[in-house]
C-alpha cells in the first residue's frame, strides 16, 4: 500500500475464498444482502467479523487492511505471503514497505489468536522500523560509494604520465635479466590497461569509443610517481589485464581483481615490492629505499649463486682417491 509507506504505519492483508470476501467485514448489511443473492450459501464468519480482534488490531496500530480473495489470479500474491488458499483464511500484518511481521493462518487466524498477537505488535513494530532504517542508511552509504566510484572524474590531460610499456612479461624478464635492472609490473582492470600510462591521446580516445565509462586514473597516470620510480632505478614497466587469461600471474604475483596492483621485481623475477590498491603516495614511500634495497638483494643473489658453483664438480674431471704410498 502506496499510502502506508508515505505515513509509515502498519497495515494487514486478509486472505480469503472468493465467497468470504463478499460479505467478511462488511457488518449485517453486507451478510442480508449475500443471503439474499446466494440463499443456502454457507457464510462463515472470519476474524472481521467479531469486534474483539478489530479493537485489537486498531489498539496495535493497525488501521488500514486490504482484502485479497483467494483465486488464481492472485496466486503470485498467495506464494509472496504464505497464503495456502483452498478455503483457509490467512491474516498477514505488514510493515509500511509491505514485510510480513506477523503471520496467521488456518486454525490461527481466530479472535483470540489475534488478539494476543497483537499484545506485543507495538514494540516488534518500532524493532523492526529501527532496523530497517539502519539497513536503509547503510545501503545509502554503499550506492554512494558506488556512485563514487563510478562517477566519470574530471581529468587534468595537461598533466598526465606517459609510460613506454614492456611488450610482454616474458619479453621484459630477458630484457632486464641481461641489463640487471629491475622492472615493474602493473595489474589493473582490463579497461584501466586501455588507456592508464598512455597520455592524454590514450585517455581521449578511450573516451571517444565508450561515453559513458568511467576513467579512473591510475598511479601511472601522475607524473610524480612514475618520476619516484625512475629516480628509484625503476625504468621499465609492463602492464597486465587481471582477466580470466592471466589468473596463474596474478596468483604468482598476489594480485587481484578489482584492486590494482604494483609489483616492483628484481631483474630475474624477484618480487621485491608489492603495493595493492597502489596510491601515488604509498608507492613514493614505498620506493625511498629501494636503492639499497636492490642493491642488497642483488649481493644475496650473487653470493647465493656463487655458492652453487662451488658445490658442483667441474665437467671433464675424475677425481680419484689414492690408497697407495
Amino acid at each position: 500500500m502506496a499510502l502506508q509507506e508515505t505515513v509509515e504505519q502498519p497495515f494487514a492483508i486478509f486472505f480469503c475464498s472468493e465467497e468470504t470476501a463478499k460479505y467478511t467485514g462488511g457488518g449485517r448489511t453486507a451478510f442480508q444482502k449475500y443471503l439474499q443473492a446466494c440463499p443456502g450459501r454457507p457464510t462463515p464468519t472470519t476474524v472481521f467479523d467479531g469486534w474483539s480482534a478489530v479493537k485489537a488490531l486498531h489498539a496495535g496500530g493497525v488501521q488500514r487492511f486490504v482484502q485479497v480473495p483467494t483465486t488464481q489470479k492472485n496466486l503470485e500474491l498467495m506464494r509472496q505471503y504464505g497464503a495456502p488458499g483452498g478455503g483457509v483464511d490467512t491474516l498477514v500484518i505488514c510493515g509500511y514497505n509491505g514485510d510480513a511481521l506477523i503471520t496467521l493462518s488456518g486454525e490461527l487466524c481466530v479472535q483470540s489468536q489475534v488478539t494476543a498477537a497483537m499484545k506485543h505488535f507495538p514494540r516488534k513494530y518500532e524493532a523492526w522500523k529501527t532496523a530497517l532504517q539502519a539497513q536503509r542508511r547503510a545501503q545509502r552509504a554503499r550506492d554512494a560509494m558506488a556512485a563514487a566510484r563510478d562517477a566519470v572524474p574530471q581529468v587534468d590531460y595537461a598533466r598526465l604520465a606517459t609510460v613506454n610499456w614492456g611488450y610482454s612479461l616474458r619479453a621484459m624478464k630477458a630484457i632486464q635479466e641481461e641489463m640487471a635492472e629491475p622492472f615493474a609490473i602493473f595489474f589493473c582492470s582490463e579497461e584501466k590497461a586501455k588507456y592508464t600510462g598512455g597520455g592524454k591521446a590514450a585517455f581521449v580516445k578511450y573516451r571517444q569509443a565508450f561515453p559513458d565509462r568511467p576513467t579512473h586514473t591510475t598511479v601511472f597516470d601522475e607524473p610524480s610517481t612514475v618520476r619516484a620510480l625512475r629516480d628509484a632505478g625503476v625504468r621499465r614497466f609492463v602492464r597486465v589485464a587481471t582477466t580470466q587469461e592471466n589468473q596463474p600471474l596474478m596468483r604468482k604475483y598476489g594480485a587481484t581483481a578489482g584492486a590494482d596492483t604494483l609489483v616492483i621485481c628484481g631483474y630475474n623475477g624477484d618480487v621485491l615490492i608489492t603495493l595493492q590498491g597502489a596510491q601515488s603516495s604509498n608507492v613514493a614511500a614505498a620506493v625511498m629505499d629501494f636503492p639499497q634495497k636492490y642493491e642488497a638483494w642483488k649481493v644475496a643473489l650473487n653470493d647465493g649463486r656463487d655458492k652453487e658453483r662451488k658445490v658442483k664438480p667441474q665437467p671433464g674431471k675424475i677425481f680419484v682417491k689414492k690408497w697407495w704410498k
